[in-house]
């Protein structure tokens, strides 16, 4: 038996290459079948729906980290954090995420985090 660990793209691919696949896929790329399985790069879905999310029993507060690049990244998408491309990962609800002076929410404990 072997793992395939290469993504919803990569892994596919691997398979095609190493002629696992749809037999008119690997015949028109001119690749020698050694099994046929026609469900191989079909159906792909790369970053679904996963949320990671977090409850608290305290408040959470940004005060200890103001000034750090995650939450300049995360407040403006400025700070040594930021790449300019699209985010791996990015807060996409806050329940409650801060209480400092300039931001007071209080709904509650915890956020969720998602892939995009």
């Amino acid at each position: 038996r072997v793992v395939l660990c290469a993504g919803a793209i990569g892994s596919p691919a691997i398979l095609l290459r190493s002629g696992i696949g749809p037999r008119d896929q690997l015949t028109q790329l001119d690749i020698k079948q050694v099994s046929e399985l026609p469900g191989v790069g079909k159906n792909l879905q790369d970053h679904i729906w996963c949320p990671v999310t977090f409850a608290t029993h305290e408040p959470l507060a940004l005060e200890g980290l103001q000034n750090h690049s995650e939450v300049h990244l995360l407040a403006q998408s400025k700070g040594a954090c930021a790449s300019g491309g699209p985010r791996d990962i990015q807060v996409m609800q806050t329940i409650s995420c801060a209480s400092t002076d300039q931001i007071a929410i209080n709904r509650g404990g915890g956020f969720t985090l998602m892939p995009v």
